[in-house]
C-alpha cells in the first residue's frame, strides 16, 4: 500500500467540538441507523455514482473499496464500504480500520462540500485543511465518481421525505443557520484571541528582516575594506 499525507494542523474551530460530549453519549446503533438511511437516499438519488465507481477501482478480492473518514469535529470515525453492491456507513470498529484501504481526514463542512463539489480537493490538501493516507486510486477513483453527480444534499432530504420534504426541511435549515452563526462568531473569537500574538510575530519576521538587511550592508563593506592578497607571490 502506498501512503501520501499532508503536514496537519489544528483542527478548526467548529460549534460541533463544543457538541462532543453529547454526541459521544449517543447510541452508536442510533448513530448508524442515521448512516445507512444517509447511504440509501444517496444511492437512491444518485446510482451512477456507485456505476463510475465500480468502473474506476482495480480491486482483486479478497480486497474491498474501503476507506475511513475521519471528521475533526466528530467523535467517531467513520467506515465507507464503496462496494457497488452492498456499501456501507457506519461508525469504524477495530475490524474496519483493518479493513480500510485509504484515509480522508479534515472539517466536517469540508468532507460534505467536497462530496457535493463545492469545494477544491487539491486546494485543500496543500493548505493542510485535508489529509488523505493510504491508497490514494481509491481517492481519485471516488473523486471522479462524484464530480459530475451534482450531489446536493439538502434537496436530497427533501425528495427522501416527500411530501413533508418542506415540513422537515424547517428544522434542518434553522440548524444550518444557527452552525453558520456560531462559527462567524467563534472565528471572531478566535482572532481576537490569537490576533495580538500574530502582530507580535509578524513584528518579530521584520525586525529580523531588517537587522539581517544590516548585517549583509556590513559584511558588504568590510568585504571592501579588506586588503587584498595577490594570489601569486612576486619572483624573488
Amino acid at each position: 500500500m502506498t501512503a501520501q499525507q499532508n503536514a496537519a494542523l489544528p483542527p478548526e474551530l467548529s460549534p460541533l467540538l463544543l457538541l462532543q460530549p453529547p454526541l459521544r453519549a449517543l447510541p452508536a446503533p442510533w448513530v448508524n441507523r442515521a448512516l445507512a438511511i444517509a447511504l440509501r437516499v444517496t444511492r437512491q438519488r444518485h446510482p451512477a455514482v456507485f456505476e463510475r465507481l465500480a468502473a474506476g477501482v482495480d480491486i482483486a478480492p479478497p480486497a474491498r473499496p474501503c476507506l475511513l473518514v475521519t471528521a475533526d469535529d466528530l467523535p467517531w470515525p467513520l467506515f465507507l464500504d464503496l462496494d457497488p453492491h452492498h456499501p456501507a456507513l457506519r461508525i469504524a470498529g477495530p475490524d474496519d480500520m483493518a479493513l480500510a484501504m485509504a484515509r480522508i481526514s479534515g472539517p466536517l463542512a469540508l468532507l460534505l462540500d467536497l462530496l457535493q463539489g463545492r469545494s477544491d480537493g487539491d486546494a485543500a490538501f496543500f493548505a493542510g485543511r485535508l489529509r488523505i493516507e493510504g491508497d490514494t486510486s481509491l481517492m481519485v477513483a471516488l473523486r471522479n465518481a462524484v464530480d459530475d453527480a451534482e450531489i446536493d444534499l439538502l434537496a436530497d432530504i427533501r425528495a427522501s421525505c416527500g411530501r413533508i420534504g418542506d415540513v422537515a426541511m424547517r428544522p434542518i435549515a434553522l440548524g444550518l443557520r444557527l452552525h453558520a452563526a456560531a462559527t462567524r462568531d467563534m472565528a471572531r473569537v478566535a482572532k481576537a484571541i490569537t490576533g495580538p500574538g500574530d502582530a507580535r510575530a509578524d513584528a518579530g519576521l521584520r525586525r529580523l528582516a531588517a537587522i539581517d538587511s544590516r548585517l549583509g550592508v556590513l559584511e558588504r563593506q568590510t568585504a571592501r575594506r579588506r586588503p587584498h592578497k595577490p594570489d601569486v607571490e612576486p619572483d624573488q
